[in-house]
């Protein structure tokens, strides 16, 4: 393929595309954490982890303006649906994020 640069001068172009990262990673799909082999925090028991909803509220804290439904929040923070909403509804309690009437999560006072 030729081309001419801004100063009238052709040169031959050589492109190849690069193979897209899908052919050799197929990825993930859009399905939340639902086993545990998925999860980067494992817990027993029906409360979260003290350093789980530590680590959940500082992400609300670091990125103002986050809002996010419960499966979106468990895709981001790699938690089961079930684990998720435990953790959310612990920093609701909390005073940390609110839960608005569609269901979004936000860092409470935005």
């Amino acid at each position: 393929m030729l081309s001419v640069d801004r100063f009238g001068n052709a040169f031959a172009l050589n492109i190849s595309m690069a193979p897209t990262r899908t052919q050799s990673h197929p990825p993930r799909s859009l399905d939340v954490a639902l086993t545990a082999a998925d999860r980067i925090w494992i817990h027993s028991g029906n409360n979260p982890e003290p350093a789980l909803i530590t680590r959940v509220a500082s992400e609300f804290r670091e990125m103002p303006g986050l809002a996010l439904t419960i499966h979106q929040a468990a895709r981001l923070f790699h938690l089961g649906a079930q684990e998720c909403w435990q953790v959310l509804d612990q920093l609701r309690r909390d005073g940390v994020v609110e839960r608005t009437p569609a269901g979004v999560y936000r860092l409470a006072g935005e």
